[in-house]
């Protein structure tokens, strides 16, 4: 919840990220909650997940090494880095259609795998976007993707195995 302890700048300086500095612009109070807009979700029609018909496990997994880009901030400027990564793709065929399941070993913190889907050999190499995440919670053992996608292989940046759910 924002209050009038909050600033806004409203443009960008290059010493933002080192140092607070005037002019500043105060926030415009709403109200306290559950006034205006807090607290009041809007109602939209949901679809339940469909029961599982099948799984199908992938015909061959192969694993490499490649990098995936990232951004941090050096001497107070973003910049793009690319950070090595293990990486398992995992082949389901050409055309499989399904939502992916995740299975990993039960950790006691959460974790996060990234995945990316694709239906080209030749682009499990190069990343150049598209990651998705998926987050196990801690004892989770198994994540199933919530959208049912058309792909050929899943390349996995972590350790989980990947099979699909139809």
């Amino acid at each position: 919840m924002t209050d009038r302890a909050w600033h806004i700048v409203s443009g960008w300086r290059p010493d933002i990220l080192e140092r607070d500095s005037p002019p500043f612009l105060q926030p415009h109070l709403l109200g306290r909650p559950p006034a205006r807009r807090w607290n009041y979700l809007s109602r939209r029609a949901g679809n339940p997940f469909a029961p599982r018909k099948d799984t199908l496990a992938p015909q061959e997994s192969f694993s490499f090494k490649t990098r995936l880009a990232d951004i941090q901030v050096k001497d107070g400027v973003p910049v793009t880095v690319a950070i090595p990564v293990a990486a398992t793709a995992y082949d389901f065929g050409v055309g499989a259609t399904g939502r992916l399941q995740l299975t990993a070993l039960p950790a006691a913190t959460s974790r996060v795998v990234r995945v990316r889907f694709t239906t080209e050999r030749s682009e499990l190499f190069d990343v150049e976007g598209g990651v998705e995440t998926f987050t196990f919670a801690p004892g989770e053992t198994t994540v199933v993707d919530p959208v049912t996608r058309v792909f050929r292989y899943a390349e996995v940046y972590d350790r989980a195995a990947a099979t699909l759910v139809r």
